[in-house]
């Protein structure tokens, strides 16, 4: 299965009053940690997404995977949805699905992105994400998304600040 990653790393961050997939930890920021946890996992190729900081951001997802596919987006302030639509817009014609991260999530480790893989492709889900556990045993949803191109003529329906929910909720 070829699957692309999309990492969104558009917003602004206007609540924390800088660009928050800039904040470094362990000497990088937390854009870097996304895009280099997609580019060593089993994901066919990596995009990201950029809008605010474009240049900073564009340098620190190259600096650590030079490969991927840098791509701004003009109208990133409209919402996350188009963030998510540049991203879908962005993948490969071989794609048979994308796998949807945050910019500013840096513990996503490759063996999730790799075990969602994995299970997706042996089901015939349209869509799905991971699940995490957390100390009291729950169970919560998160990050990667992954949706199939049979969806991708949704996203053209999400406006605003609406990510993959309703894409999650259609499959």
């Amino acid at each position: 299965m070829y699957v692309t990653g999309v990492v969104l790393a558009a917003g602004r961050s206007t609540r924390m009053g800088c660009a928050k997939q800039l904040i470094e930890i362990d000497g990088l920021p937390l854009v870097a940690h996304a895009v280099r946890a997609a580019a060593v996992s089993n994901l066919a190729e990596v995009v990201v997404v950029t809008g605010a900081e474009h240049e900073r951001v564009a340098a620190a997802a190259r600096a650590v995977a030079p490969g991927c596919r840098v791509v701004e987006n003009p109208v990133f302030a409209s919402g996350l949805s188009t963030s998510v639509r540049a991203g879908i817009a962005a993948a490969s014609g071989e794609s048979d699905a994308v796998a949807i991260l945050l910019g500013d999530e840096p513990a996503v480790e490759p063996s999730v992105i790799d075990a969602v893989i994995d299970a997706f492709e042996n089901s015939r889900a349209m869509a799905a994400r991971a699940l995490y556990t957390d100390d009291r045993g729950g169970r919560s949803p998160g990050h990667p998304v992954l949706i199939r191109r049979a969806l991708w003529g949704l996203v053209a329906g999400l406006t605003g600040d609406e990510g993959a929910r309703r894409l999650l909720a259609a499959a």
